[in-house]
């Protein structure tokens, strides 16, 4: 994608966007093509990157339980049943700090989930998590 097909897609300004993208080329995650697409070096390294500079902390994080033993079942119980309640949570809602990682998401049921390599990062941070997903056995939670 071009610059401008970056900025147009993610209704972020062209000059904010152009920014990023100068940071990026810098630290050489990302490199410019003759045709004016960008393009990414190293999946690996921008995604490690990513992961450095993420800060978890900074989303609003609900704690709490409803009475389920399966991710599809706690899934409909959020609406009715959510208990907020850091002890004995079987669950966290993380409401973004940015609606950007909404972006290329999809719904679940009537759920509107993260990109998956949003749910990758927010899992990293997890405390109760990180190392699963760091050994790649988290699965699809």
């Amino acid at each position: 994608m071009s610059q401008r097909e970056i900025a147009k897609a993610t209704d972020m300004d062209e000059g904010f966007t152009s920014r990023i993208v100068s940071k990026l080329e810098e630290d050489e995650l990302i490199s410019g093509q003759g045709d004016g697409a960008i393009s990414v070096r190293d999946p690996d390294l921008l995604l490690e990157a990513w992961r450095e500079d993420y800060e978890f902390s900074k989303h609003r994080i609900l704690r709490g339980h409803a009475p389920a033993r399966f991710g599809d079942a706690l899934l409909g119980q959020l609406s009715r049943r959510l208990r907020e309640d850091a002890q004995g949570a079987n669950m966290w809602l993380v409401v973004p700090n940015d609606q950007g990682v909404f972006h290329g998401a999809a719904d679940w049921e009537g759920v509107r989930c993260v990109h998956p390599v949003q749910v990758y990062l927010d899992l990293l941070a997890h405390p109760e998590r990180a190392r699963e997903v760091q050994s790649g056995s988290a699965g699809s939670t």
